[in-house]
């Protein structure tokens, strides 16, 4: 039993404030992502260039947030929380400024490229302050067997974000292309007024004279859970980055369209995501009730990489929009067992007074998978848009696989 596991029991947490952050958070993002294709066709940047863009936002978000997560363990979770939040609103703010500028034919398309390069990095930075610093949270406020069930309820935050993220920049598009960007603006602003409410947990601290601690990127006890999260976030980035263009290209919606049918597309994996993750929430719950142990890390991780492996490579058959939301809603499952396994196998990995790196470490893993999916997956649809797809599924039939192995070793 590790020393997470010998933990004494805290007080009983609500996370409702903590999980609708995160919802605010997402929401913000994903109404980024549906409308950032469409726009690029109207301003003329390449899907080179969206890619650059997304790949710099996820450098930054992997090489701040282990910062972040030092933070969390020195000063607390919630400060480093609104810190990110209130960066968050004030960067968005300014990108909205330079893609309106550029729509309204201000400035051109090189303008708006530097503009996003540095606007999506900084926001990359402040971002992953949520995560580390919520995951955190949750390793203070629960005890290892509750721990999965309450990480899912905060990755059922962030698949809510899927859901009305689309949505939203779907129906605001109508009006305007600008529309969903001004949105994003206001709810990074709530998000961070309601972060002012979040419970706090007294973290844990290591004894007196114990060293500081100096958690390395290759420690060993975070190698599973830190290939978890690469992988995991390169496919996803790799569906992402790609949703609208392939629908444009491949099932030939009109580019004025291409909004709605995007946010609809990824509206389907939201839901996907908040029912995978409410199946490992009550996975949780029923084990805790009838006094049984939960399903492993590894056996999620095993089911949910299978399963969304098949989604990515039913995608390359789609012939229209609602095959692809089906295929998608597949995909959405199978990655919402995924999320909250890899969190939950590093949480236990380590003391509680690490929790914070360690969110941090793994964050930073996942973050890398955000770097290198959106230039590979754009390279790989330049020459054919169902290899973007095809490599996903490889990648978690091969993390499947992996699982497994792990499972029959432990067995």
């Amino acid at each position: 039993m590790d020393a997470a596991t010998s933990a004494a029991a805290p007080p009983p947490y609500r996370i409702a404030l903590l999980v609708t952050v995160m919802a605010l958070c997402n929401i913000s993002f994903m109404a980024f992502n549906t409308v950032v294709g469409p726009i690029a066709r109207k301003t003329g940047l390449h899907e080179w260039q969206v890619g650059v863009v997304v790949s710099v936002a996820g450098l930054c978000w992997m090489l701040s947030s282990r910062f972040w997560g030092r933070t969390a363990d020195r000063i607390g979770r919630v400060p480093v929380m609104r810190r990110g939040l209130a960066g968050f609103t004030v960067i968005f703010t300014v990108l909205s400024i330079a893609m309106a500028a550029t729509l309204a034919g201000y400035t051109n398309a090189w303008f708006l490229f530097i503009a996003m390069l540095i606007t999506r990095g900084m926001l990359g930075v402040c971002y992953s302050a949520v995560p580390v610093a919520g995951q955190a949270l949750i390793a203070d406020a629960f005890v290892p067997a509750q721990r999965a069930g309450a990480l899912a309820a905060f990755g059922a935050g962030g698949a809510l974000g899927m859901v009305f993220g689309p949505a939203l920049a779907a129906l605001l598009a109508t009006f305007d292309l600008m529309a969903p960007m001004i949105a994003t603006v206001g709810l990074g602003a709530v998000a961070w007024w309601i972060s002012a409410k979040v419970p706090v947990v007294a973290r844990p601290v290591a004894e007196p004279g114990a060293p500081e601690t100096k958690m390395s990127l290759r420690d060993k006890r975070l190698r599973w859970p830190s290939v978890v999260a690469f992988a995991a976030m390169f496919c996803v980035m790799s569906a992402q980055v790609n949703t609208a263009f392939f629908l444009m290209d491949q099932v030939r919606v009109p580019a004025l369209q291409a909004t709605q049918m995007t946010g609809f597309v990824l509206t389907a994996v939201g839901f996907a995501l908040i029912l995978a993750q409410m199946l490992v929430r009550a996975n949780a719950k029923l084990a805790e009730r009838f006094k049984r142990a939960p399903w492993s890390a590894s056996r999620w991780i095993m089911v949910g990489a299978a399963i969304a492996s098949a989604g990515f490579a039913t995608t390359t058959m789609i012939e229209t929009v609602t095959h692809a939301a089906i295929a998608y809603f597949v995909v959405g499952f199978g990655m919402g067992l995924v999320f909250p396994a890899y969190a939950t196998a590093a949480s236990l990995a380590v003391k509680p007074e690490e929790q914070g790196v360690a969110m941090g470490t793994v964050g930073a893993a996942q973050a890398a998978g955000m770097v290198a999916a959106p230039v590979i997956s754009t390279t790989l649809y330049h020459f054919a848009p169902a290899l973007p797809y095809w490599a996903a599924a490889l990648v978690l039939a091969v993390l499947s696989l992996m699982a497994a192995r792990r499972l029959r070793a432990r067995a």
